[in-house]
């Protein structure tokens, strides 16, 4: 797991720069990357709500999502639904929470755990003061710099992904034709996730990348929770092995499919020119990042600002490809 979202070196005994922050936040590294990435990719407030709805691990309704609490419930409950995206969706929760001083009342009319969403306050301010004291913000709340990226759906995705989709784990393929796979086994969404509301089985279509947190086995079937369908690009520049790149990245070329660490890219097809681009940007921005995370050691943010603003940045590239694709 370590090696997976490049905290060691290659050889799994020493930690690298990025790992070195990741064990400072004393969290779970997947949780860690996604605050990080966060802090890089200016997105810090959406980034604590999803690390801090990851670190619980309960959902933040009173119970799962179906049809036992009726119309109202429902009607409740979709009031918050961002489409195709749980993530976002618990970032929509958290905001109108903030503003309704999650009381006891608006929980109930709404089917929200009050319980849980004291604890993902909890956390967020944790992980609030961990980044401050890292030196990776402000602990400033609201907008501002480090939250330019907050409304681009795709850069707070790109955080979800570098934290999870290491070595193409937590990640599905959802196929219009075939239905939703982890590797070569087929699974389900569950009927508490936004996802679960999508036409899986229509025919046609291209494939689909689906970011997850939770998976877990039932009777019958393996439920995926906590998703959201991703954009490619994501996958080729901040996931698999990893996350980030670097020179260890393995691209290939199958019939003209591109595969990240022996994962399909959601049936990226390209020739290999510019596959090959994608490979040397991928590794340019891993290199990029690598020597962020050695230039931090501590110290204080001017070097993020510097990161993501010069005009020339190979991770300023990224974030554009990312926003605007």
């Amino acid at each position: 797991m370590l090696q997976k979202v490049g905290a060691v070196d290659a050889g799994g005994r020493r930690l690298t720069p990025l790992g070195r922050h990741l064990s400072g936040l004393g969290v779970d590294v997947k949780v860690g990357k996604v605050l990080l990435y966060a802090c890089a990719f200016r997105c810090v407030e959406k980034g604590l709500t999803i690390a801090a709805v990851m670190a619980v691990g309960k959902s933040l309704f009173q119970k799962d999502f179906d049809d036992s609490g009726g119309p109202a419930r429902k009607a409740a409950v979709r009031s918050f639904q961002v489409d195709g995206s749980d993530w976002l969706t618990a970032c929509e929760v958290w905001r109108q929470a903030e503003i309704n001083k999650s009381s006891a009342r608006w929980c109930r009319d709404k089917f929200l755990s009050r319980s849980v969403l004291r604890e993902v306050g909890d956390l967020r301010e944790y992980f609030r003061r961990s980044l401050r004291d890292g030196g990776f913000a402000s602990g400033a709340r609201g907008e501002g710099a480090e939250n330019a990226n907050a409304g681009v759906d795709g850069v707070v995705h790109a955080c979800v992904m570098a934290g999870l989709a290491g070595g193409g784990e937590n990640v599905a393929r959802w196929s219009r034709a075939e239905g939703v796979f982890c590797g070569k086994d087929k699974v389900a969404l569950h009927g508490s996730s936004v996802l679960s509301e999508k036409d899986w089985g229509a025919g046609g279509g291209d494939d689909r990348l689906v970011v997850f947190g939770e998976k877990f086995s039932g009777a019958k079937s393996t439920w995926l929770n906590m998703a959201a369908v991703v954009d490619p690009l994501a996958m080729l520049l901040v996931g698999g092995e990893g996350g980030g790149g670097g020179d260890d990245v393995k691209v290939e070329f199958v019939e003209g499919r591109l595969l990240v660490d022996g994962w399909g890219a959601g049936g990226v097809r390209c020739n290999a020119r510019i596959g090959a681009g994608l490979r040397e940007l991928r590794s340019a921005f891993g290199a990029e990042m690598e020597g962020f995370w050695g230039r931090k050691d501590g110290r204080g943010g001017g070097d993020l600002e510097r990161l993501v603003a010069e005009e020339e940045g190979v991770a300023r590239l990224v974030l554009q490809l990312i926003k605007h694709n």
